[in-house]
């Protein structure tokens, strides 16, 4: 099967992913395995290390590669916990656990993505799907909000996103009228709060 994206650097963003050709809405772009999944929710610090640490150490060399490969926004914990924190994603709707993906971590945010995930919980995988068409060379984007996100103003969507997954997530704000796309070609944000 062709591939059809590639990670690569993406002007503000570190990593990102893009699209190899156009790919049609609807197209499966990925689907993946874990390299390990965790309890979504573990009130002991001491006991989420010891579940990072165990998981990774089962992993084979080019898995432990992969996982220490991915992107770590949060400096201030252990190489692990940052790592985990950045990247994990939650298997499902309301999932008790979340899982590490080497690839489907590698899509950034967008509140106007052309992208989404699917977990399906009877195969294990993770998948991405077009939910519109991608131009080559256009960045292949997912959100990483919840629907009760949706709507909120983009002031407390930045706020959740730099509170939950550090630096690596950019929201995207559409200007409403002449005078914010003014003000946001001259780099004045203050329409955004």
């Amino acid at each position: 099967m062709m591939t059809l994206y590639r990670v690569e650097q993406v002007l503000g963003k570190g990593d990102g992913v893009v699209a190899c050709s156009d790919i049609a809405r609807g197209t499966m772009i990925i689907s993946e395995s874990p390299l390990f999944t965790l309890p979504r929710l573990i009130r002991n610090p001491q006991r989420v290390s010891e579940l990072i640490l165990q998981q990774v150490r089962a992993l084979d060399r080019d898995q432990q590669r992969s996982f220490f490969a991915l992107r770590n926004s949060f400096k201030e914990l252990s190489p692990f916990e940052g790592i985990v924190k950045t990247n994990a994603m939650p298997l499902g709707t309301n999932a008790s656990s979340g899982g590490i993906f080497p690839n489907c971590s590698r899509f950034n945010h967008s509140c106007c993505s052309n992208a989404s995930y699917s977990w399906c919980n009877k195969l294990g995988l993770e998948r991405v799907f077009a939910v519109q068409d991608i131009k080559e060379g256009e960045e292949i984007s997912v959100s990483y909000l919840s629907e009760q996100f949706g709507m909120t103003p983009g002031s407390e969507r930045r706020r959740h996103l730099l509170t939950n997954l550090g630096s690596s997530a950019t929201v995207i704000y559409a200007p409403k009228t002449p005078k914010m796309l003014l003000q946001a070609i001259q780099g004045d944000e203050s329409y955004l709060s």
